[in-house]
């Protein structure tokens, strides 16, 4: 099955993290305060980063055989449309990005596809896209 997360980050921001939370009317999927350090890479040689701003982030992971470009859109409508407005004013104060990120076993040529709402609701909010495609298929 393919492993796809969807995920909405916001950096850079002021103030506790709960009220960027309630903000929202998300319950964060993870956040960390400026200076915080975490680990990253492999279990055998990882190495430890310290969080330059604080970090808020809301996923989705869904494991299953639709397109990714499909499962954007149903995040775009359920989670960042009926808030665009909020997140419109809490991003001109910091940073943030639509991250769409697929772990990809099965199929034939990943791709994706944004719609012209999903486009211009992510301008209209100023947040940036990151798109990551890890292509894990033992055949290929």
């Amino acid at each position: 099955m393919n492993e796809n997360h969807t995920t909405l980050k916001i950096f850079c921001f002021e103030g506790p993290l709960v009220e960027l939370s309630a903000r929202l009317q998300l319950e964060s999927t993870k956040t960390a305060l400026k200076g915080e350090e975490y680990s990253v890479g492999a279990a055998h040689k990882k190495l430890t980063r310290t969080y330059k701003w604080n970090y808020w982030e809301y996923r989705w992971t869904r494991s299953e055989e639709r397109f990714i470009g499909e499962l954007v859109e149903e995040f775009m409508a359920n989670t960042i449309e009926p808030r665009k407005e909020i997140l419109r004013g809490v991003i001109a104060t910091c940073s943030a990005e639509l991250s769409i990120v697929q772990y990809y076993y099965s199929g034939c040529n990943p791709g994706i596809h944004l719609s012209h709402r999903t486009l211009d609701t992510l301008s209209y909010i100023g947040a940036e896209v990151d798109i990551d495609i890890y292509c894990l298929d033992e055949d290929a």
